[in-house]
């Protein structure tokens, strides 16, 4: 059963985590939507094996949220260095941070309340 709401809680963490690149990588810059999907995958990985598991049982929701705002964005930075496909602006990485800052705050207190994954 464990591993199961651990799924789900990833499932909705990527979720959050596209809609905020979508938003940011789109409104801002002209970012393709497989390269936003790349984006969101690979921040989701990152921010739950460092944010999730390290950052939030050591440091708090506060800390782990802006941890993960941070992580998301310098990921996206480098994947972008990777590729001649797009490149991202200054502002939309700011953007992208901070939404990723927001909801990764109210997503740590609903795990928390709804007691859905072990923290």
């Amino acid at each position: 059963m464990y591993i199961i709401k651990t799924i789900v809680a990833l499932v909705i963490k990527f979720i959050i985590t596209f809609i905020a690149s979508w938003i940011a990588f789109t409104l801002i810059d002209t970012v393709p939507l497989s390269w936003i999907t790349l984006i969101a995958v690979t921040v989701t990985i990152i921010n739950y094996l460092l944010g999730h598991l390290l950052l939030l049982p050591s440091f708090g929701n506060s800390i782990a949220a802006l941890g993960d705002g941070v992580i998301g964005a310098f990921t996206a930075y480098v994947i972008s260095l990777l590729t001649n496909d797009f490149i991202l602006t200054r502002n939309a990485l700011v953007l992208f941070a901070v939404l990723i800052i927001v909801v990764e705050y109210f997503y740590y207190m609903y795990l928390k309340s709804s007691d859905k994954v072990a923290l």
